[in-house]
């Protein structure tokens, strides 16, 4: 999940992205990317789907963060978290 949420809250935490990018090497364009590269290189799994979250599920997902009130430096909204958790059940990298 974190390169994903590292690509949805960046505009939200732009001076935070910048440390965050230097610290890896890398651009801040290539953040969530490089994230997720790291990831990869190390075996994480590769999406959601491949732990056993089903497509199915992501709305209620989606819909469980609204209800908690999860707090964020970015505005939540149904629309996006679903883009959000749709894009790490595919396993592709941020931005593809």
């Amino acid at each position: 999940m974190l390169p994903y949420v590292v690509s949805f809250l960046q505009p939200a935490v732009p001076e935070a992205a910048r440390g965050l990018a230097q610290a890896m090497d890398t651009t801040e364009h290539a953040l969530a990317r490089s994230i997720w590269e790291l990831g990869t290189s190390v075996g994480t799994p590769a999406g959601l789907r491949s732990v056993g979250i089903r497509a199915d599920q992501l709305p209620l997902l989606a819909e469980a963060s609204l209800d908690r009130r999860l707090p964020s430096p970015r505005p939540l909204e149904y629309d996006a978290l679903h883009q959000v958790l749709h894009a790490a059940w595919t396993g592709e990298p941020p931005g593809a």
